[in-house]
């Protein structure tokens, strides 16, 4: 089936307001939203994040398919300047969905970084770029073998996403 994009029924959030939650420790946003916006800690960043740095943005989700990445591809084509890719992978090992290429892709357009609920590849090189920050459950050298599947911009609800809140 081919990769179904949602498209925003609501404008985006003014970048103003965006920059002001990287101003809100965590802690706060987490008891503020009931704890419903927390990342499973299993989701590690690829390379420390200083205490001064945060992952704050848009969020434009792509939710995969088994081992097909085509919702990711067509998530970095609709992401802007300042955007997080949070990728719904049900936490699989493999294969990794996200490497240099599609990293790359992405920081040329400038999101802030992404999200994997599933594996990276390619990892020497995405802990070498500042700026553009990496989290995932899994690490693993084997990409996916298509891209025609998925969803795009779906709300990301998945259990093993998203740690469940008290």
């Amino acid at each position: 089936m081919p990769t179904r994009v949602h498209r925003p029924s609501t404008s985006p959030l003014p970048r103003s307001l965006v920059e002001k939650w990287a101003e809100v420790p965590a802690s706060v946003a987490a008891d503020a939203f009931g704890g419903r916006t927390l990342v499973d800690p299993a989701i590690r960043p690829l390379r420390p994040f200083g205490e001064d740095k945060r992952l704050v943005g848009s969020a434009v989700t792509a939710v995969c398919e088994g081992a097909d990445y085509g919702s990711v591809h067509h998530a970095v084509t609709l992401a802007q300047a300042g955007d997080v890719l949070v990728v719904e992978c049900d936490g699989r090992d493999n294969p990794a969905i996200i490497g240099e290429l599609l990293g790359t892709a992405a920081r040329a357009k400038g999101v802030a970084g992404v999200v994997v609920n599933g594996a990276v590849r390619d990892v020497a090189r995405l802990r070498q770029w500042s700026g553009f920050a990496v989290f995932a459950r899994h690490i693993n050298p084997r990409g996916p073998s298509s891209m025609e599947g998925g969803v795009v911009n779906e709300v990301v609800q998945q259990f093993s996403f998203w740690r469940q809140g008290g």
